[in-house]
C-alpha cells in the first residue's frame, strides 16, 4: 500500500478519535496542532531521526487511575506530530504483516479499534465503545453456561519493547515492514521507553499488544479445540466458554498450559481476576 494512503488513514484515524473525546488533555492538543490544517507528508514519511531533527517531538509520563482511584496505569502524553508519527509507523507494520493476523477459528478477539483502508468506516471503526460493545455482546451469548474469566497480569508494561521488535520482525514480510521496525526502535530509544507505552486512546500501541499476542493466541485456540472450547478476548481480558462436560481437572490443566505459553513471553496470568463463574455468577458479572 502506498505510504501517503497509509499515512492518510493514521492521521484521519488519529483526528476522527480526537474529535470524539475533545476534553482528553492529549486529544485537545491534537486538534490545536491539526484541526483543518494540512499536514506535511514528508515530513511524516522519512526516517524517525529527520523526523525527530524537524518537528518539536517530546513525550512525558501521565497517571490515569482506575475506578478504585488507588491505582493508576503507565500513561504517556506525546506531542501531537509525534502521536501521528507514531500511529503511521505501527499502521505501516500492521499493513505490511497482515490484516487477517488476528483471525481464529475459536477465540473471537476485540482491541481498541479496528483498522481498514476504508476511510468511511474510520468513524465506526475508531470508537473504542463500539468494539467493547461488540465484545461484551459476543460474552453475553454464553449465558447460562460455565465460563472461566482471567487475563494478564500488567499486560502492557510486562511487553519489553525488545521483545515486542523481535516479534514484528518475525511477521514483517516486505522492507516497508523494516523500515517501520526501525523507526519504532528509534523513537523508543530516544524517549527512554522499554515497555509497551500506553498513550491516550491509541490504537498503536494496541494493534502492538496483539501483535505479541499472535504466537500466544494460536497455541491456545488449539488448546480451546481439545477441549471444545470457544472464547472472547478484548485485548487481554480472557473469557471461555466451557461446555458442560469440563471437568476442574480440564481447567486446571489448561490454566497450567496457559500460564506456560504466556511465561514463555515473560507475561503472567493476574490470579487475582482469574475466576471459574457459575451461571449465575456469570450473569452477575
Amino acid at each position: 500500500m502506498d505510504k501517503e494512503l497509509v499515512l492518510n488513514i493514521a492521521y484521519y484515524y488519529v483526528i476522527t478519535v480526537a474529535k470524539s473525546k475533545p476534553y482528553n488533555i492529549q486529544m485537545k492538543a491534537i486538534l490545536n496542532e491539526f484541526n483543518n490544517k494540512s499536514i506535511d507528508i514528508n515530513s511524516y514519511i522519512e526516517t524517525f531521526e529527520t523526523f525527530n531533527n524537524n518537528n518539536e517531538a517530546f513525550i512525558c509520563k501521565d497517571f490515569v487511575y482506575k475506578n478504585n482511584l488507588a491505582t493508576y496505569r503507565k500513561f504517556y502524553i506525546a506531542s501531537p506530530s509525534l502521536y501521528l508519527y507514531y500511529t503511521f509507523q505501527v499502521f505501516e507494520l500492521y499493513f505490511d504483516i497482515t490484516k487477517n493476523i488476528f483471525n481464529s477459528s475459536n477465540i473471537d478477539i476485540y482491541y481498541s479499534g479496528i483498522v481498514k483502508e476504508n476511510f468511511k468506516e474510520i468513524k465506526e471503526n475508531c470508537d473504542f465503545n463500539n468494539q467493547y460493545e461488540k465484545y461484551k455482546k459476543k460474552q453475553s451469548e454464553y449465558k447460562n453456561n460455565y465460563v472461566l474469566i482471567t487475563d494478564i497480569a500488567n499486560f502492557f508494561d510486562s511487553i519489553s519493547i525488545d521483545a515486542l521488535l523481535r516479534k514484528c520482525d518475525s511477521l514483517i514480510s516486505s522492507y516497508r515492514g523494516r523500515e517501520a521496525i526501525n523507526n519504532l526502535k528509534s523513537l523508543f530509544i530516544k524517549f527512554n521507553i522499554v515497555s509497551l507505552p500506553q498513550l491516550h486512546y491509541s490504537i498503536a500501541s494496541s494493534l502492538l499488544s496483539q501483535i505479541y499476542l499472535v504466537d500466544i493466541t494460536k497455541e491456545v485456540d488449539q488448546l480451546l479445540q481439545q477441549n471444545n472450547w470457544v472464547g472472547v478476548r478484548f485485548v487481554d481480558d480472557f473469557c471461555i466458554n466451557l461446555n458442560k462436560k469440563f471437568t476442574y481437572k480440564d481447567i486446571n490443566k489448561f490454566l497450567h498450559e496457559y500460564s506456560n505459553l504466556l511465561y514463555r513471553e515473560n507475561l503472567n496470568l493476574n490470579l487475582s481476576k482469574t475466576k471459574r463463574l457459575t451461571p449465575k455468577n456469570f450473569e452477575k458479572l
